[in-house]
């Protein structure tokens, strides 16, 4: 069938956005974030997305705080893939605006348009402005009518008449059923580093450069990034691959013969982050999380938007200018 798309959805008192054709559908809280909530590829009937314990919880009414809390997106992170920006990672301050961690287009309601596009592919515009910072984003989503392939292309404008800085990423996170130890993770990189401090739960030794997929473990042991630990194991791994030969990863689930291929294009995304909850206990999931992310960004450090300028790895746009981005995701099977 031709792929279709329709507003005449909602969930959780939150309007939604559902794109379908005959392999995949796509559905996008309007009101959180523009977040894809729900990847199923209906011939197996398997969502890609990772579902929170916590749920989806609609932000409204409830205003982000200031750049003292870490909390924010989390008390509303129903999981999915959500698009961060102008602050990405750690709560951070820059030109007087305070962000909150990930702060603060993931909280903000979108506006939504759909139609019909050549062939039969169909097409969202999506836009948004943010409170804090003169930023306007321009998003079109389209699927097309025969194959298992979302597109994203996005603009962040400034509309300001002064420079600003900003820090970028899209937080891709997948889940179970996807998710075992069936699954390989295929990315084309030459060397990545953990973070110097250690990480709570984190297996492996802080502040060491390595070649991916093999990284040594604070017990001196080899780990294998490419699978994923036991189900049984307390996990968390945090870290940004710096070095990739190109833009793009695949996943791959042997079991289900299912594997999604992710490309986007390095003047946005320089970096990808690797962030694994996998039964971590206490805030946010208590235990309740299997999750990996992937993640194409603008930053190598996750710690805001003001570090970022410092390393010279936050995007700068001069007044009226555009920072652009491509995503493509394909999802198949054997």
């Amino acid at each position: 069938m031709n792929s279709k798309s329709s507003l005449d959805w909602s969930y959780k008192g939150m309007r939604t956005l559902i794109m379908e054709n005959d392999l995949l559908r796509v559905s996008v809280l309007l009101d959180k974030g523009s977040d894809i909530f729900e990847i199923m590829y209906k011939p197996l009937g398997v969502d890609l997305m990772w579902h929170s314990p916590i749920g989806y919880r609609n932000p409204a009414g409830h205003p982000q705080d200031g750049a003292s809390s870490t909390q924010v997106f989390h008390d509303f992170y129903g999981g999915g893939w959500n698009d961060i920006f102008p602050n990405y990672g750690k709560p951070s301050m820059n030109r007087g605006a305070n962000f909150v961690g990930h702060g603060e287009s993931p909280l903000l309601p979108w506006t939504c348009s759909v139609e019909g596009g050549k062939n039969g592919v169909s097409i969202a515009r999506l836009s948004v402005d943010c409170v804090r910072y003169p930023i306007r984003a321009e998003k079109q989503i389209s699927l097309d009518n025969s194959e298992g392939v979302l597109t994203i292309s996005e603009d962040l404008i400034n509309l300001s008449d002064q420079q600003v800085e900003v820090s970028w990423a899209q937080h891709i996170a997948y889940g179970e059923p996807f998710l075992d130890e069936h699954l390989q993770i295929e990315i084309p990189a030459e060397g990545a580093t953990t973070l110097p401090a250690p990480v709570a739960n984190g297996r492996l030794m802080p502040g060491q450069d390595f070649r991916w997929p093999h990284a040594k473990g604070v017990d001196g042991e080899k780990i294998d990034l490419s699978r994923l630990p036991p189900r049984s194991q307390s996990v968390q791994d945090d870290f940004p691959i710096l070095h990739l030969k190109s833009t793009k990863y695949n996943l791959f689930n042997s079991k289900l013969g299912l594997t999604v291929e992710v490309s986007w294009n390095r003047d946005a995304y320089p970096y990808l982050w690797y962030w694994l909850n996998w039964g971590v206990p206490d805030y946010p999931y208590y235990g309740g999380a299997r999750t990996l992310a992937l993640e194409p960004t603008t930053s190598p450090s996750g710690e805001g938007i003001a570090e970022d300028i410092k390393n010279g790895s936050a995007k700068v746009l001069q007044p009226s200018k555009k920072l652009h981005a491509d995503l493509r995701m394909k999802v198949y099977s054997d």
